[in-house]
């Protein structure tokens, strides 16, 4: 072999040698790309994995439950939760709200209503003891508005009696009945009265 023909042949190889090296390169950093992209891919796994597994604790499902990772199943669960909440919620709003205490910061201002029960950061027993309580209180609260209805009913009937049996002593200016009317109207009269402080006394 003539030097110009090796000389051609060894800058052939050389070329090609070089050309399997870049191509090797290439195929090196694109392995390692997809390699780095698999590691995230399978930590983002991991980390939905970890997350399934505590929703579905909180549902009720351990590892041992089928239904573990059975999303659909979770959501259903979760959406039973939330429509409990819900229910739990408007009880709350209708039975147990009250009327607030005026803030001192604010007195001129309207105070919000307040709820005898709160679910937020209370444990089971302390919710369960805090809706007995208001149980308590309502029913106190319903005794002290039936009170006060019928203290008004009382004064309504002794203000028609006054009115319509009732005559004013133009000498003295008080009020005169016939028979025992007047012990009769200041009966009704202290009968509401003694109502209304009940009622008060139940709030």
């Amino acid at each position: 072999m003539s030097y110009e023909s090796w000389r051609i042949s060894f800058q052939d190889s050389e070329q090609a040698a070089r050309a399997a090296y870049e191509a090797f390169q290439m195929n090196n950093d694109r392995s390692n790309g997809l390699i780095d992209h698999l590691e995230e891919v399978m930590a983002e796994r991991d980390s939905l994995k970890a997350h399934a597994v505590a929703v579905a604790a909180a549902v009720g499902y351990d590892e041992n439950s089928a239904y573990q990772f059975d999303a659909s199943m979770q959501v259903h669960c979760i959406n039973n939760v939330k429509g409990f909440a819900e229910q739990l919620h408007a009880i709350e709003r209708e039975f147990f709200m009250v009327p607030g205490e005026p803030d001192e910061d604010y007195p001129d201002d309207e105070p919000d209503d307040e709820c005898l029960v709160n679910c937020w950061g209370s444990t089971t027993e302390q919710y369960v003891e805090q809706f007995r309580a208001a149980l308590a209180r309502r029913a106190a609260l319903n005794q002290s508005e039936g009170m006060k209805k019928a203290a008004l009913l009382i004064e309504q009937k002794a203000d028609a009696y006054n009115d319509e049996h009732g005559t004013t002593d133009p000498s003295t200016g008080s009020r005169e009945y016939p028979g025992d009317g007047a012990e009769y109207y200041n009966n009704l009269m202290e009968l509401a009265e003694e109502l209304y402080k009940q009622a008060e006394g139940h709030q």
